[in-house]
C-alpha cells in the first residue's frame, strides 16, 4: 500500500462536503471510485441515498458499513441586515463555533463566511460566556438580505467548515470530517483489494457507504430493514485518548469499538477478529468509547456486530487527528478479515 496515496486520496476525500442529509458530491466522489473497481451496473443508490455495492453469493449476508456524512449546518433565515441565521447538523459543541470559517453550498457555488466573535478590546462578560448557536449569525460580507439573495444563498443551504488538511509529526494527521471519511477509503481499499486479488466469496458480502449517521443512523436503518445483514462489521471512529477510554492510543493500532452508548459488540467476532489480527501481526486495540454506530441498529435486527476503526483524537472539531499508520493496519485488517469471514461459525 502506497502511503502517500492512501494520504492524498483521504485529503481529497476530506475536502469534500457532505453535510448529513446532503452527502451529493461525496456520494458521486466515492462512486466514481468505486466504478473503476467494479462494474457500474452492481453499484446501488438506495431511495435515501446509501452507496451500495454486492459482491459474491452465498447464504450469509454480511454488511461492511461506513458513514459518508459529516456534521455541519444549515441556513435557517437570511437576516435584513445581511447575516445568516443557521441550525446546527449532527453533535456540534456550541463552544467550537465562534471564530471559524465556514462555506455555504449554494446552486451557484461556494460562498464564504465566518461566524465572528468579540474581540477581546471590546468583550467584558461576553469573554466568560460560551454563546448558544442559536444567537449566532454568519457574516458573509454582505450588507443586506438582498444582497445574500443575490448570492445565490437560500434557507436550507448546507453550510460546512471550511477544511484544512495538515500532517503533524509522528504521521499523523488533522482535519474536519476524518470522522468517518477514513471509513469510506478504508472500504474503497479493502473492495479494490479482495476484487484485484480475485477472491472468491461463499457469502454476499454489502459495501454500504451509508448516509445520515450523524443525525440518528439514517441511511443504516434502511440497510437493516432492506438488507437484514447476518453480521455487521461498521468502521468508524473512536473517540479516544481520556481517562473514559483506558489505554487505547492514537499510533498503536486500529481499535474494536467492543462498547459504546449504541451497541455491545458481538464477544465471538471480537475474539475471531483479534485472532486474525495476531496471526498477521496486526497491532490490535480493544475500548469503551462514547456515541453510536451504525452497526447498532443491524444488531438489533438480530445480526451479529463488530464496530471497529482507527482512535481519533479531538473528535467532532475542526481539527480531528488520526494515525496514517493506524489507518493503512485498519486496511490490511479488513482485507483479511473480508478474505476470511466464510470460516467464522456463526453458531
Amino acid at each position: 500500500m502506497n502511503k502517500l496515496e492512501l494520504e492524498k486520496e483521504l485529503e481529497e476525500m476530506v475536502k469534500i462536503p457532505g453535510v448529513s442529509g446532503y452527502e451529493g458530491r461525496i456520494r458521486e466522489y466515492i462512486r466514481s471510485k468505486v466504478i473503476e473497481i467494479v462494474d457500474e451496473k452492481n453499484v446501488i443508490i438506495d431511495a435515501i441515498g446509501n452507496l451500495i455495492v454486492k459482491v459474491g453469493s452465498g447464504e450469509r449476508r454480511i454488511a461492511l458499513i461506513a458513514h459518508m456524512d459529516e456534521i455541519g449546518l444549515v441556513v435557517t433565515k437570511i437576516e435584513q441586515d445581511g447575516k445568516i441565521a443557521f441550525s446546527k447538523i449532527g453533535g456540534i459543541q456550541d463552544i467550537l463555533l465562534p471564530g471559524t470559517l465556514w462555506e455555504i453550498i449554494t446552486e451557484k457555488g461556494e460562498i464564504n463566511g465566518v461566524i465572528g466573535i468579540t474581540p477581546p478590546h471590546l468583550a467584558i462578560e461576553e469573554a466568560q460566556k460560551i454563546i448558544p448557536w442559536h444567537q449566532l449569525r454568519i457574516d458573509v460580507g454582505a450588507n443586506s438580505k438582498i444582497e445574500v439573495e443575490k448570492m445565490g444563498v437560500k434557507v436550507l443551504d448546507p453550510i460546512a467548515p471550511k477544511k484544512n488538511f495538515i500532517k503533524l509529526a509522528n504521521n499523523l494527521v488533522s482535519a474536519r470530517s476524518l470522522d468517518d471519511r477514513f471509513g469510506c477509503i478504508a472500504l474503497i481499499k479493502t473492495l479494490e483489494n479482495i476484487i484485484n486479488e480475485n477472491m472468491e466469496f461463499k457469502d454476499e458480502i454489502y459495501f454500504i457507504w451509508s448516509v445520515q449517521e450523524e443525525v440518528g443512523l439514517k441511511g443504516a436503518k434502511v440497510v437493516a430493514n432492506q438488507i437484514n445483514p447476518q453480521i455487521t462489521i461498521a468502521v468508524d471512529s473512536f473517540p479516544c485518548c481520556s481517562t473514559l477510554t483506558g489505554d487505547v492510543q492514537i499510533g498503536n493500532g486500529p481499535v474494536i469499538r467492543a462498547i459504546d452508548r449504541s451497541s455491545i459488540s458481538n464477544m465471538d467476532l471480537i475474539k475471531y477478529t483479534i485472532g486474525k489480527a495476531q496471526e498477521n501481526k496486526i497491532p490490535i486495540q480493544i475500548g469503551v468509547t462514547g456515541g453510536g454506530n451504525d452497526g447498532s441498529v443491524c444488531q438489533e435486527r438480530g445480526s451479529k456486530l463488530i464496530a471497529i476503526g482507527v482512535p481519533m483524537k479531538y473528535s467532532h472539531s475542526l481539527v480531528e487527528t488520526i494515525s496514517l499508520n493506524d489507518l493503512e493496519n485498519l486496511i490490511k485488517l479488513l482485507i483479511l478479515e473480508m478474505g476470511s469471514i466464510h470460516e467464522y461459525n456463526m453458531v
